[in-house]
């Protein structure tokens, strides 16, 4: 498809309600965000310039940390013990953003 640099952007929903819309910061920068579930239950998440991931988590099976980094449209972690999701969303510029419908 088209060429060019794509613009991403990070969602985090708690319990299906949206809590943060964060852009993939750029370079060597590092951003660390801590997503708060409730009780006192939390992800550590993590923005590279190369995607996404958990640090760390209060979660007792660990399979959101354990999933590793995510760079790409439609990719997710998911945490179910908190019933967070972080997915990623974008498309290249100069494109137009993809739909549903296919043929």
């Amino acid at each position: 498809m088209g060429r060019g640099s794509q613009h991403n952007k990070v969602l985090v929903e708690v319990d299906g309600t949206l809590q943060g819309s964060y852009d993939l910061p750029t370079g060597s920068n590092i951003r660390e965000i801590l997503i708060d579930a409730g009780d006192g239950r939390y992800n550590q998440m993590i923005l590279t310039s190369t995607g996404v991931s958990i640090k760390e988590a209060s979660c007792p099976d660990q399979i959101c940390v354990n999933w590793g980094n995510i760079n790409k449209p439609g990719q997710t972690i998911v945490c179910l013990p908190h019933k967070v999701v972080i997915r990623i969303i974008g498309n290249q510029e100069g494109e137009s953003p993809l739909d549903d419908i296919s043929f």
